[in-house]
């Protein structure tokens, strides 16, 4: 079917949907979308655009446009205009009356106009001359702003240029939510400064908590869980957020009860930090110490995190006897504490304890998942590659090179675990495996016949 006929199939549906307040065929609106290009788009917009138009104002939008698939296609269909074009339908007036709405269709239509096209000068102009950004984020900060205008106010100051300027006039907005003790207004003021802080100098009042703070919004978990994240996401960047993170591990080793979701958080933090150089403060805070890891012994989850995700040499480094103390006394090969076996492996001091363990009789023992999950880490490094190569040669022939894997999970790291000892060329045992290696990894990864392709030759007919 021509892009034309498509075009006016779709210019029925919505013209009869409308008449009848019925609900669209939003099969063929969807499939109409996906094919629209630039040149289709150009020709059929002044008849479909204020088609669109028409049901989206309507009162009875919702029934006749349950699954919003006109909002997709009208965002295609400007994303194909310049914002010039897109004054002949919402001229300039339309877009401000409805931009600071708090909800609604036609808000959320005003912001995918200056989203879709905000990298365009002439929209750069309409924000900077009609003050768009201050008065976007007193919407912004309006408790009752709906959560598809926040998101569309996001996009806009993700993607802004000049913030400085353009949201200095607003700081005002910043210093009254961050005092509200609102956690409603606090969660959008670290969404939005996470927006803020890699563009422009942000005053760290503004989203430094203390714990006793942070303490105090312990009964809402989603807020206090966000502050966490929040923090997280700065690590490795260059503000000041050390006292954050100091009280943040005491919370986590000391501090009173908190909910185990949040503690999930805060070792997810520690993680992050002990990959980022704030050695000193984890080391302060004695986090890594066999008196604080007891827990783990009580199947704690987030001490399982802790220990499963934080640099493993950095923690030995803390805690030369990590292995005696903790390590040793753990069942590794238990589905729960498995990820602690596999992140320690990468610690080379760690492993010369860990080797031992890692017995043939206990290696095929265990459920195909996690045994692949072993053998890839082990793969990575030489001196567990190496062990690989020497002590576990049944493992590698039984479990790995003659092995017949249906399960798809299985399969993939399988693949994964002949890949990466392929590139083990360097570690002594690696040229005896080298062929049986690659030709394994060959049949999986080309299939069987890759042995039967014969090298083609271009023959020239010299006659012709």
């Amino acid at each position: 079917m021509s892009s034309d006929c498509n075009t006016a199939s779709v210019l029925h549906e919505l013209v009869t949907s409308y008449e009848a307040k019925a609900s669209l065929n939003d099969r063929l609106i969807d499939q109409y979308t996906l094919t629209l290009d630039k040149r289709t788009a150009q020709h059929s917009s002044p008849g479909l655009i204020p088609a669109i138009n028409q049901i989206l104002m309507d009162t009875d939008y919702d029934a006749i446009d349950p699954r919003r698939s006109l909002i997709a296609l009208l965002q295609k269909f400007l994303s194909y205009l310049t914002f010039k074009e897109i004054l002949n339908y919402y001229p300039e007036n339309f877009i401000l009356e409805n931009l600071y709405q708090s909800c609604g269709t036609a808000s959320i239509v005003s912001l995918e106009i200056i989203n879709v096209n905000i990298d365009q000068a002439s929209t750069k102009e309409f924000i900077r001359k009609n003050g768009v950004v201050p008065r976007l984020l007193e919407v912004y900060f309006n408790p009752g702003t709906s959560i598809a205008v926040l998101n569309q106010i996001q996009i806009m100051s993700e993607r802004v240029d000049d913030a400085v300027d353009l949201v200095r006039p607003s700081s005002d907005l910043f210093y009254s939510a961050r005092k509200s003790k609102d956690p409603v207004l606090l969660a959008r003021l670290l969404d939005v400064l996470l927006i803020l802080l890699p563009k422009m100098p942000v005053d760290p009042s503004l989203y430094l908590f203390s714990g006793d703070e942070i303490l105090k919004y312990t009964d809402d978990l989603i807020f206090t869980i966000l502050i966490v994240q929040f923090y997280t996401k700065l690590i490795g960047m260059n503000f000041p957020i050390e006292d954050a993170l100091k009280d943040l591990l005491k919370i986590f080793t000391s501090g009173p009860d908190v909910d185990e979701m949040v503690k999930l958080e805060i070792a997810d933090l520690i993680a992050k930090m002990s990959y980022n150089n704030y050695n000193s403060i984890l080391e302060a805070s004695n986090v890594f110490k066999t008196y604080n890891l007891l827990p783990v012994f009580d199947k704690d989850e987030a001490y399982i995190r802790l220990l499963s995700r934080c640099n493993p040499d950095l923690i030995h480094a803390s805690t030369p006897a990590i292995y005696e103390d903790v390590l040793a006394h753990l069942a590794l090969f238990d589905a729960r504490f498995f990820p602690i076996l596999l992140n320690f492996i990468k610690s080379k001091p760690v492993w010369i304890y860990l080797q031992p363990r890692l017995t043939k009789d206990r290696l095929s023992k265990l459920p195909k998942n996690l045994l692949f999950h072993l053998l890839l880490e082990m793969a990575r490094f030489n001196y567990s590659g190496e062990y690989l190569f020497n002590q576990l040669p049944s493992i590698l022939t039984d479990e790995l090179l003659e092995s017949d894997v249906r399960n798809n999970e299985i399969w993939n790291l399988k693949l994964q675990v002949l890949e990466a000892l392929t590139n083990l060329e360097a570690v002594p045992g690696y040229d005896y495996w080298q062929g049986k290696l690659k030709e394994c990894y060959n049949v999986m990864r080309f299939g069987q016949s890759y042995k039967n392709i014969q090298p083609k030759v271009d023959i020239i007919d010299e006659t012709a």
